[in-house]
């Protein structure tokens, strides 16, 4: 025993008592705190957010340290590193507890019973085969102290769950309740993969940020860092950030981008995702530097694009996205379509009445999209449905089959939006129909031509004509005129 180190002993091998005491303090722990913890223990990012969501996640982790044969010394040195000295000194209690002589003697004579008497030796003690395992007799391990009195009770359990808002819990204004699934990111590891966000590592820039491309534990990430300086007011872009955390953490699909986390320090508000290393649809179609996609990789994104809608308006409640367009849209590595940006998504309410329910159209102000992508009736009367991501998709379908911007400035710097171009062009339609039906000598001609072209199936301005959310998919008329033009030139 006096050869004993603590730092040689195995995790798996804490008393009880001491390893509960320690998992109490590290649960209350602030999740930044918490996490800077278990991302030095747990590698994998599918096992760390699993444990993040546990009721007693520290639990969870110290097992799979130590199915890993973790010791106590990389314990202590852990938490000597991180500054966590309280958790530190509950391990540093653990002493070896030495048998008493009267406890030794008990034990050498129950271990003789335990061996039954053999017919041929009448004296166990005097025999030489059995002494050998009378002094080699197990000692009984000490037993564990008794639990605290409050183990079972609502208060212990509630003390596991309190600190999950406390990343947050120190932003300006309203807090921001905490996803569970969402990971939080600590202030100063996002800033230094940044390099203080620097502008030679700025990939994009939005209306509510600027996304910074950042290298954070041996991976690729953009990082979204909200304007403070915005025009928008700050709470409107407060609440958009919250709206982006909650929704992409309940949200998933292959088609629409993971949620890799958030950060709120230093006044900044920063969305973590996955590096897209092939950009965004807007800049393949218009980028000056991108390789022109074929018709098999347009169609492809769009179909792609279309199944992460059709999944937002399934869900139950529909989720409007309310952003929908080509810079919105953006390529993995295999061109694979991921939709992002949900900081403005909102539920919507079903317009047909129900008990306790209005028959109005939701509407809503707070909702900004790029107007180029906005159907009238939001425009000017904020009404809100599923219809506008489908409208909005419309136009995304117009771009990728004309190869023009959905908002442009002719020679006479007007601005000039795509969706109106197409209403031009099926209102000249239309006057050239009448005029051919007023020319014919017998009147209406027995096989008219229809006076709305496919292409603008999704964008016309009468909101009933229009295709309804869940009709978004592969298998509707227009994804499967779509399908059949894809040998052909734009």
């Amino acid at each position: 025993m006096s050869d004993w180190n603590i730092e040689n002993e195995y995790l798996y091998k804490l008393p009880p008592a001491i390893l509960y005491e320690f998992n109490k303090v590290m649960d209350c722990l602030p999740n930044s705190d918490w996490d800077r913890f278990a991302s030095r223990v747990v590698r994998d990012q599918t096992d760390l957010r699993q444990s993040a969501r546990k009721e007693r996640r520290t639990d969870v982790v110290m097992q799979l340290w130590g199915d890993r044969n973790g010791t106590v010394g990389e314990l202590l040195s852990l938490l000597a590193e991180l500054q966590l000295l309280r958790a530190r000194d509950i391990i540093l209690r653990w002493s070896p507890v030495r048998p008493s002589p009267e406890m030794a003697s008990n034990n050498v004579h129950i271990s003789c019973k335990s061996f039954p008497p053999s017919p041929s030796k009448e004296n166990l003690e005097d025999n030489q085969e059995t002494r050998p395992f009378i002094d080699r007799a197990p000692k009984p391990l000490p037993k564990p102290g008794p639990p605290p009195s409050g183990l079972e009770s609502r208060e212990k359990i509630e003390s596991f769950t309190a600190p999950q808002s406390a990343c947050l819990s120190n932003t300006p204004g309203k807090n921001i309740p905490q996803s569970h699934n969402a990971m939080c990111w600590p202030f100063e590891e996002v800033q230094r993969g940044t390099n203080n966000f620097t502008e030679a590592l700025q990939i994009g820039e939005g209306g509510f940020g600027r996304v910074y491309r950042a290298t954070l534990r041996n991976t690729e990430y953009a990082v979204k860092r909200l304007k403070q300086d915005s025009r928008l007011n700050w709470p409107l872009m407060r609440e958009s950030f919250r709206t982006e955390v909650e929704k992409l953490s309940q949200y998933r699909h292959p088609n629409i981008v993971e949620f890799a986390g958030y950060c709120v320090g230093g006044g900044e508000h920063c969305l973590l995702y996955p590096f897209m290393s092939n950009g965004c649809l807007d800049e393949r179609l218009h980028g000056p530097s991108s390789a022109a996609l074929s018709w098999t990789e347009r169609v492809s994104v769009l179909l792609g694009s279309a199944r992460a809608i059709q999944f937002l308006h399934s869900s139950c409640p529909p989720l409007i996205h309310g952003d929908v367009k080509s810079s919105n849209i953006l390529l993995g590595d295999h061109l694979e379509p991921k939709l992002g940006d949900f900081g403005l998504a909102r539920f919507y309410q079903s317009p047909r009445r129900t008990a306790g329910k209005t028959s109005s159209v939701a509407q809503t102000k707070t909702v900004r999209g790029t107007l180029a992508y906005l159907p009238d009736e939001y425009v000017k009367k904020g009404e809100l449905g599923v219809e506008i991501d489908t409208y909005s998709f419309g136009v995304v379908i117009l771009e990728v089959l004309t190869g023009r911007r959905a908002l442009e400035t002719d020679s006479q710097s007007r601005t000039v939006y795509l969706k109106d171009l197409v209403s031009e062009v099926e209102e000249e339609r239309r006057r050239k129909r009448k005029a051919e039906v007023r020319r014919l000598p017998w009147g209406v001609s027995r096989h008219p031509r229809p006076s709305t072209s496919r292409r603008s199936t999704w964008t016309p301005s009468w909101p009933p004509q229009r295709p309804s959310g869940p009709s978004i998919s592969p298998r509707s008329p227009v994804a499967v005129w779509i399908a059949g033009k894809r040998n052909d030139r734009l």
